[in-house]
């Protein structure tokens, strides 16, 4: 016997038969596996190392400080952990972070719960400098560091035509500058933990995500630059370091838009298309995760997005929200650490926006995050699916003891769009049981504003209001829910698990 859920409308809460028609698919919760356990600090966010100067891009003072209520409330209710502060003007702004900017960032650290991954220069960099630095915040701020990184996307040509130490021993191509960088890397990092013993490590913060398709090859001895690292610094003991943390990789899964000048219509149906899900994440995780995970470290994504270069109305529409909560859940399946998302200021791209009132906000894509927060702590289970339709859908489940998420994400939008009913059987979890919907207006995917969750916006001055739907019914393992298209939707349900 199957229990029927039906979805609310969350503006008017009233039942509404549906206006789509209906694909049936079956799911089966693997609930007595071990699962793959999901790090507390999984969701991070990533900034240039310019955001951490007052006044940087108009801002009216430090954006990161303990002050910035707006900011820290965000980061908080969308269930930011971590803070990756690096990217490319790290190695290209000018002014060096004081220790004023350095304060002003750990301040807001501590505030808003997250540690910080952080960065120091290497192109066209002093070790000795740099080392200063690390000696600094190691000893004022080491409770809410996580690592040092040196540099940024050494990979490109770019670095490799403005650093003497670092360059291409073939002229043109890019991976035959590895050696030179793992070298300089080396040399900087030595210099460092010598100011600061125990200091823990991370790299090499690779740009190219090779082999995903569209992206540049940098590959050396048919190796991405992330392995290469991976096996040249865990077999390197870095003298007085505490270890190398973890291999950090960056990935913009449809590479850059404005320079490929997609229209929005055209990078929404990348985004929602199955091929990132069966194509394009496999190829990096096989390049980077796979030869990774056996040398016993682990990976994260310290710099994350759809595309790089912002598109209005399609960097910033409701499709982010999907992809981002899908994005999160695939690698989080795939045994990484945690994915941060990139934010330029103020590209359309980012995750959090400076309005033009003043105030801070959240984007679309921080929806999807804050959809993962609520169902993505615990341990992700397998899901087996029976999808004899090929609806364009995703599912997966998190147990953590007696409560059991599963997130549906129905991707399918436009003319053929059809509703989800799928029916779901949960071994030894018998209820009772809740639901919550990721929704635009009008499922619409281009949607830029008018998005909530739980019936609720994330607001900046203030906790999150979004609702459950309490679902009352017999106790089986057995439930059947339908999720109209272009929405996601969080089935909870509570019970000791059999076997426990």
């Amino acid at each position: 016997m199957y229990m029927r859920i039906f979805v609310l409308l969350s503006m008017a809460g009233l039942l509404v038969p549906s206006a789509y028609a209906q694909s049936q698919v079956s799911l089966r919760v693997d609930t007595r596996a071990r699962g793959t356990y999901i790090p507390a600090d999984f969701i991070g966010l990533s900034f240039g190392t310019a955001t951490e100067k007052a006044g940087n891009r108009g801002m009216h003072g430090h954006m990161f400080k303990p002050a910035n209520k707006q900011l820290i409330t965000l980061f908080r209710e969308m269930g930011i952990r971590n803070l990756r502060m690096g990217g490319v003007s790290v190695d290209n702004e000018k002014r060096i972070p004081t220790r004023r900017d350095i304060d002003m960032l750990f301040g807001f650290a501590k505030a808003a719960g997250v540690k910080v991954i952080y960065s120091v220069r290497l192109l066209r960099g002093d070790p000795y400098q740099d080392a200063s630095i690390a000696k600094y915040v190691w000893k004022n701020y080491g409770n809410y560091l996580d690592c040092f990184t040196i540099g940024n996307e050494p990979d490109w040509h770019y670095y490799h035509i403005h650093n003497s130490q670092i360059h291409e021993s073939t002229p043109g191509t890019l991976g035959s500058a590895y050696p030179s960088y793992f070298a300089s890397w080396k040399r900087f990092a030595t210099i460092i933990a010598d100011s600061v013993p125990g200091a823990r490590f991370a790299g090499p913060d690779a740009g190219s995500n090779y082999p995903v398709p569209g992206s540049e090859n940098t590959s050396f001895n048919g190796r991405s630059w992330t392995l290469n690292f991976a096996i040249d610094a865990s077999e390197w003991h870095i003298p007085n370091s505490g270890s190398l943390a973890f291999i950090t990789q960056h990935n913009y899964a449809g590479e850059n838009a404005k320079t490929q000048k997609l229209t929005p219509p055209e990078m929404v149906r990348e985004m929602l298309s199955p091929d990132w899900d069966n194509l394009y994440y496999p190829a990096l995780y096989n390049a980077v995760g796979t030869p990774v995970l056996p040398k016993g470290l682990g990976y994260r994504l310290t710099e994350s997005n759809s595309f790089s270069g912002g598109v209005r109305n399609g960097s910033d529409c409701f499709a982010t929200a999907l992809f981002s909560l899908d994005y999160l859940y695939w690698w989080a399946e795939h045994h990484c650490l945690g994915v941060n998302f990139h934010t330029t200021q103020w590209l359309y791209n980012g995750t959090i926006c400076f309005d033009s009132t003043g105030n801070y906000q959240v984007r679309p894509m921080g929806y999807g995050i804050k959809a993962f927060d609520i169902g993505g702590h615990g341990d992700i289970v397998p899901v087996e699916v029976s999808n004899p339709q090929k609806v364009n859908m995703t599912a997966y489940a998190v147990k953590q003891d007696n409560r059991l998420c599963i997130t549906f994400i129905n991707k399918g939008y436009g003319a053929g769009a059809r509703e989800v009913s799928a029916d779901i059987e949960t071994p030894g979890y018998t209820g009772p049981a809740k639901m919550m919907l990721l929704e635009s207006r009008g499922h619409n995917v281009f949607a830029t504003s008018g998005i909530t969750l739980g019936g609720a916006r994330i607001e900046n001055k203030g906790p999150w209001k979004g609702r459950w739907t309490q679902i009352r019914g017999p106790g089986n393992d057995r439930y059947s829910v339908e999720i109209p298209p272009s929405t996601a939707s969080i089935l909870e349900i509570s019970s000791e698990p059999v076997g426990k």
